[in-house]
């Protein structure tokens, strides 16, 4: 071969394999994703992987049942109104099992009158951070841990706490089930609570992965001031979707209605329905080469 085909050989290869370069560094790092955050919802770990964030964007309209009220303290009757409220969430990653967060539901809200999820009682409330810890993390069985301190009131300024424990069952690739037991008390609460007590919930969940980005879930959750449950048990309902365009990018629907059976004596909250979207976005800082098992 001439010195001029020869070098138009090595020409070509260069070219060759510097093009190929790049797709097989994209194929590697699909795969590092793929391997820390899957795309199916039931295939992921409770808790992001190291060195990954969640900013999660949530556009949520609340829908009372009645637009007449009564109040359980008082007795009397009153109106509460419609609302839409936008909020955000971040969490992050510490560990292969440690995961913080903190979120803020009411960056924005609107409302056509007071009272609502708008009004000052309400403005801030829902607002707080946590942190959660997965202790379990078995091939079929998961089980996560979480500790809060949240604003359970604006004003008067009320603080509560809330643990729970999640579990995350994997019938198989496409069905899961899910149980959360939970727990929240007030820590300051004003002396007109009408009950001043241990909240107890029961979040009984199903997630169908119906394809590989999308899943459907539903849940069912019963819960009650526990030294109360005598005096009955509120339902609450939800049901939903997301879709997960990639590891970096995913949609999600909901609608729940927070209390199907009558009004307990002991619930001072508004019985609504609620719609929400939400944006959630991934970035993993993580870099290839030191993902632990």
């Amino acid at each position: 071969m001439s010195a001029r085909g020869t070098g138009a050989v090595l020409f070509v290869a260069v070219c060759v394999l510097g093009l190929s370069r790049p797709a097989a560094a994209d194929d590697d790092e699909e795969a590092r994703l793929e391997s820390r955050w899957p795309l199916e919802w039931i295939a992921r770990p409770q808790t992001l992987p190291r060195g990954m964030l969640q900013l999660d964007i949530t556009g949520q309209g609340t829908i009372p049942n009645h637009r007449n009220a009564v109040d359980p303290v008082s007795g009397y009757s009153y109106q509460f109104y419609p609302a839409f409220q936008l909020g955000l969430s971040l969490a992050a990653g510490l560990g292969e099992r440690w995961e913080i967060s903190a979120w803020y539901p009411r960056a924005l809200c609107l409302s056509e009158a007071q009272p609502s999820a708008c009004d000052p009682t309400n403005r801030y409330r829902g607002a707080g951070a946590g942190g959660t810890y997965g202790f379990l993390r078995g091939e079929r069985v998961q089980g996560a841990f979480t500790a809060e301190l949240e604003l359970a009131r604006s004003s008067p300024f009320e603080l509560e706490w809330l643990v729970d424990a999640w579990f995350k069952m994997a019938a198989s690739p496409r069905l899961a089930f899910g149980l959360t037991v939970s727990a929240r008390r007030a820590i300051n609460p004003p002396a007109q609570d009408l009950v001043a007590s241990t909240f107890g919930s029961l979040d009984l969940g199903l997630t169908l992965q119906a394809t590989r980005r999308l899943a459907l879930f539903s849940d069912l959750i019963p819960w009650a001031a526990m030294a109360r449950v005598s005096d009955g048990v509120a339902l609450e309902i939800m049901g939903g979707a997301t879709y997960t365009f990639s590891h970096e990018l995913q949609v999600g629907l909901q609608a729940s209605s927070s209390n199907v059976l009558s009004n307990p004596p002991w619930n001072q909250t508004v019985p609504a329905w609620f719609v929400a979207a939400d944006l959630v976005w991934w970035v993993d800082w993580e870099g290839p080469g030191i993902i632990q098992p």
